[in-house]
């Protein structure tokens, strides 16, 4: 059983001491409490994706493939044992705002290096 609960209200906070008093203790369990982060916001995105799609058509690429380059380019990888070895996983999905932010300010850095001109974050509000 997996299960995540964000704690805005009294009634959130019940519902998670509820589920953990109902928990059988023949199992071991792991409750881990911290703050929430929110994940990169929605204007954040799709700025990001009016990037790849500017940059992979300058480029000969296609949205995913761009996508592909510049998460590989920016981003660690996340390794995840399978039976045939580790195998490197890159995302954007579980990035936070601040997180988003960098990666995005990186991709900003390589097109104006290869001398591509994107739509500035600031002008739009979302650095």
């Amino acid at each position: 059983m997996s299960d995540r609960t964000i704690i805005r209200e009294e009634r959130h906070r019940d519902y998670a001491v509820n589920r953990i008093k109902a928990l059988t203790l023949a199992t071991p369990w792991e409750v881990t409490i911290k703050p929430y982060k929110r994940n990169r916001s929605l204007e954040q995105n799709n700025l990001y994706w009016k990037w790849i799609a500017l940059l992979g058509a300058d480029l000969g690429y296609t949205k995913d493939e761009m996508h592909e380059e510049l998460m590989r380019k920016h981003l660690i990888p996340v390794c995840i044992n399978t039976p045939s070895g580790v195998v490197e996983v890159f995302s954007t999905k579980q990035l936070k705002v601040g997180e988003m932010s960098e990666y995005l300010n990186n991709v900003l850095m390589t097109a104006t290096q290869m001398g591509i001109a994107l739509p500035r974050p600031e002008d739009q509000g979302i650095l």
